[in-house]
């Protein structure tokens, strides 16, 4: 080979090194400009639902919707991720499935009493998620009362044909009624498309069985309790019992704070009062509210809805709307 064709072959070489460098460069710069704008968009969402969350939690029963650029949120206990972004709660109370994927939030608030008020309970969806409640009494007739039209879900009486939707995840709610043998109609949907809760008992409390799909059968996951018809749609809307119990566990603590408060009230009240019947009312309810707190604090700190533990406050609350009734016809001071 001459000179000039070494030359020649060895200039070829180099501008193909050089230039596969260059590409290298350029692809590098690309992705991690796009990385970074993908960070830059989950962080935003977050921001958005953090948005959702203040705002929404601190009005009841308005049931909004806001628009997102196409993404999954994954909800776990006290956290919010969108990709490789999250967001740690100390203490969120917040009822949803445990994947939001779409363009679009649906979220609203209901009020947790007992029988005064502790917090609003936030609930948070995708219309991409359809609620399937299957009962034939009243509790079934209410869950379907107290949740918003706005919301995608349909009621029955008896287990409908359900027709496969593309995108769609489908969560039935069995209310006193046995599960059932599983739905024909469903069994070859994806197994993480499909979820099921079963409820007994009544709005005052109940029982909460949590099921996920596996094939041509129901699996259960879990079990826990509730007290209240609100808080029951908080299970609603749980795509687990873990989750469920996570965000009661927060709402059992502000109902622990703010028993603890009006506990302090009663007592004050307690103090001033002459009225030898009121006294007796007054110091009923402190016994009540301090029992409540306790109650309260205990379910907070094992992170589990006790059946025990709902049944006192149950009893303690029921106690107290007959002391405050009794304080309202004496023309007392109230206790909440």
């Amino acid at each position: 080979m001459d000179k000039k064709g070494f030359e020649m072959q060895f200039n070829w070489i180099f501008v193909l090194v050089a230039g596969t460098a260059i590409l290298l460069l350029f692809s590098s710069i690309i992705l991690k400009q796009k990385s970074i704008s993908d960070t830059t968009t989950k962080a935003a969402i977050l921001k958005n639902v953090e948005s959702i969350i203040a705002s929404n939690s601190a009005r009841e029963g308005i049931t909004t919707s806001t628009d997102i650029p196409l993404s999954t949120i994954e909800i776990s206990c006290n956290k919010i991720t969108s990709g490789k972004v999250s967001k740690q709660f100390s203490s969120l109370i917040l009822f949803s499935p445990l994947k939001i994927t779409g363009t679009k939030l649906l979220a609203t608030s209901k009020e947790f009493s007992s029988p005064y008020k502790a917090v609003n309970m936030l609930f948070m969806s995708s219309p991409n998620v359809k609620y399937i409640i299957i009962g034939d009494d009243n509790l079934a007739r209410e869950i379907n009362k107290s949740i918003s039209d706005k919301w995608n879900k349909g009621f029955f009486t008896a287990m409908p044909e359900i027709k496969y939707e593309k995108d769609t995840k489908y969560r039935l709610i069995f209310v006193n009624i046995p599960e059932g043998s599983f739905p024909a109609s469903i069994q070859g949907m994806p197994d993480d498309d499909v979820t099921a809760l079963k409820v007994q008992g009544d709005d005052a409390k109940g029982t909460l069985t949590f099921y996920s799909k596996n094939r041509a059968s129901w699996k259960e996951n879990g079990k826990s309790n509730y007290i209240t018809k609100n808080l029951l749609i908080g299970a609603v809307f749980s795509g687990s019992n873990e989750n469920y119990d996570c965000a009661a566990a927060n709402v059992f603590s502000r109902l622990a704070l703010v028993s603890g408060i009006n506990s302090d009230r009663a007592g004050k009240l307690l103090a001033q009062t002459v009225n030898s019947e009121c006294v007796l009312a007054y110091q009923s309810s402190k016994d009540s509210f301090d029992k409540i707190k306790t109650s309260s604090a205990l379910i907070s700190e094992k992170r589990q809805i006790l059946t025990n533990e709902l049944n006192k406050i149950s009893i303690e609350s029921a106690s107290l709307e007959e002391n405050n009734q009794k304080l309202k016809i004496r023309s007392c001071p109230l206790v909440y």
